[in-house]
Order: structure tokens, then sequence, then C-alpha cells
């Protein structure tokens, strides 16, 4: 349940025409995420605008005119903690003398994408096999970011997935209409040939980006499903780690019981449509699972009702009192029939929680 929670972008002028080069090298050499490795950085990418690339912009002003390159780091719980070591490690970097000295940031910082959106931030949200309201852990959130933002973009395979805040659906094509690749729990990764071709107006969720990137004027550097695979071995080759053992520190006691959440393997996700048999055998209504010492203190037995309270809302629901949850833990799943537990959640998938006995 590790999800991105912020995008950090850099913005980067380069103020002498013939430092490019020495930029480059220093930021391949000296200034890639694995040689400071932070825990919650998931992902780095650094994007070029070369001089055609400047030639063939759709869009610019006055703000774009100057940036050469963009990085781009994706960042995981913990994610207060990550930006304030981020910004430490700059800082550090900075007085060690280790900062390109032709090197000018514009617009740089931490980008809360759904928090961004909810503040009227940005003009456009491009939503990718996502449903924020399922899936980020603050539906309140995530409905005033849907609401807020002038112009949204749908791709899906389901043309009910935030159909009525779309302002386009682009129809992606499913699992068994592309050709593509499949990753187990495991990592390991097999390819996957279609069975059959979309239909109508659905494409491969890559044939839509290119399509896309085309119409606006810009190029992916790939034309087929062969051309994205190279880029991809490429990527994500083996490479020795330069991190070492993770620190452990001591997690800070909750002064109360805590919510925990995950989602069970058969749920009301869009991996379950249409499963009906399935569903009908192995899924369950929602529930609250709860230690015995807890269940007692507030007069629940197995199978009683109980009301779970957070600060985002209240639901009542049939308890299960068992000893494989720890005493001050209640654990609710995240997408059961009759809750969505992101409407109990203020933007981490746990969250301090009061237990009542439900009548």
């Amino acid at each position: 349940m590790n999800k991105v929670q912020v995008g950090f972008f850099s913005f980067t002028e380069i103020t002498d025409p013939t430092q490019h080069r020495a930029y480059n090298a220093w930021h391949l050499l000296d200034h890639l995420p694995e040689q400071h490795p932070l825990d919650g950085v998931a992902f780095g990418q650094r994007w070029v605008s070369s001089p055609a690339c400047r030639a063939a912009r759709a869009v610019s002003g006055p703000l774009l005119d100057p940036i050469h390159y963009v990085t781009l780091y994706l960042m995981t719980e913990p994610v207060d903690r990550t930006l304030r070591e981020f910004l430490a490690l700059g800082a550090d970097l900075r007085a060690l003398g280790r900062f390109h000295r032709h090197r000018r940031a514009h617009l740089s910082g931490p980008f809360r994408l759904l928090e961004a959106a909810a503040a009227r931030e940005i003009d456009v949200l491009y939503l990718i096999g996502v449903d924020p309201l399922r899936d980020f852990p603050d539906a309140a959130l995530a409905q005033k970011a849907l609401d807020n933002v002038a112009f949204k973009v749908v791709q899906d395979t389901h043309a009910a997935v935030l159909r009525e805040h779309a302002d386009v659906m682009l129809p992606a094509a499913p699992p068994l209409e592309k050709d593509g690749h499949f990753t187990d729990w495991e990592g390991r990764s097999q390819r996957l040939n279609a069975v059959r071709g979309p239909k109508r107006l659905a494409r491969a969720d890559w044939e839509i980006f290119v399509e896309l990137a085309k119409a606006l004027g810009g190029d992916l550097g790939f034309t087929n499903l062969e051309e994205l695979r190279e880029e991809m071995a490429r990527l994500l080759a083996p490479r020795e780690s330069a991190a070492g053992p993770a620190e452990s520190g001591a997690a800070k006691a909750a002064d109360g019981p805590m919510l925990f959440t995950y989602p069970l393997l058969v749920d009301e996700g869009s991996l379950s449509d249409g499963a009906d048999e399935l569903k009908a055998a192995q899924e369950t209504a929602a529930f609250a699972e709860l230690n015995a010492e807890d269940a007692a203190a507030i007069g629940i037995e197995d199978g009683g009702r109980v009301k779970v309270s957070t600060a985002s809302g209240s639901i009542t629901l049939p308890a299960r009192v068992t000893a494989n949850v720890a005493k001050g833990a209640v654990f609710i799943p995240f997408n059961q029939p009759g809750l969505a537990a992101s409407t109990l959640l203020s933007g981490e998938f746990s969250t301090p929680v009061t237990l009542e006995g439900g009548a």
C-alpha cells in the first residue's frame, strides 16, 4: 500500500550555454538518488529540453522559456520525513560546494497533486486507470479535487469510472485486448499476448500516449511496443545498489486505538469487476476486526456491532474478535461492499480511532 503521495519537481536553467556538458556530467556522477538513498524516494527521472524540443513546444511562456531540464522525484510514505531529509541533503551538498555553479532552479518544490487540485492551483487533471475517490485515503479531499479542477481527462477501461466528473473519456483497452507483460508479487515478469484486438475506439495505453504527444507536437521516442520494451529493459536493468542497511527508528506510540486498512484480494476494485462467481464465493461485506481485550473493554462480542469513528467519519460494522490483531489496533478492509474505507481516512492508511458498542 506504499503509493506515491508527492511529486517533487525541479525546473532548471543553465545560465552559461557552454556548460551543458559539465552539468550533465555532474548530474550523472554526483547527483543520482542511488548515491543519496532516502526511504521515501521511489523514483527519479530527468527530462532534457534540447533545442529541437524547445522549438517544437506546443505551449510556452515566460516561466517555461528558460527551462532546459526538468527533474522529477516521486515520493511515498514517510512523506514529511522524506521531504525534510531531501531538502537537508540539498543544503548539505550546496554547503560542500557540490552544486553546479551555472545551474539556476525555477519553480522547484513538492507538488501534492490532489491538494493542488483542491486548491484550484492546476487547471487539468489527467487520471489514468485510477479512481481517487476509491484509491486515495482521503475521500473528502479527492472529491474536492475533482470538484475544483476545471478540466478532467479520464483514461480507463471502464466508462463508469468517474463518468460524472470527466470532461473527456479516453477508452483504454483491457488486458485481454492488448499485448503487455505481467509482474507478480515476487517481481517475476512474463509477456502477455492479446486474445483479441480492442473494440471500437479503445486503444492500448501506450498508443494513447503516443497519439496525444503527436497531437501536441511532441515525440515520446517510440512508435511501437518493441521500442518501448527496449527502453524499459535499459531503465530496469539490474544494477548494484549503493544503499546501505536502513536505519531503524523507534515508532511513535499511539495514544489510543489505531485503525489500519488495506485491500483484500477479492473486493470492489476494478480487477474484480465482472467476476460475479468469484465474488459470490469469496467476497465479504465490510467488517471491523479487533483484539479480544479491546472488544471486552466496550462490551463487544464476536459477531456483535461496533461503531468506529475517526476525524473524517464513522461507521457501524459487524465485529470480528480475534487474537490475530494486536491490542490497540482495528482492521477494516479498504474496499468491501458497503464501505469505502477512504471515507474514514485523512491522507494516510492508518488513523486514530474511537470504538463504541454499536446498536
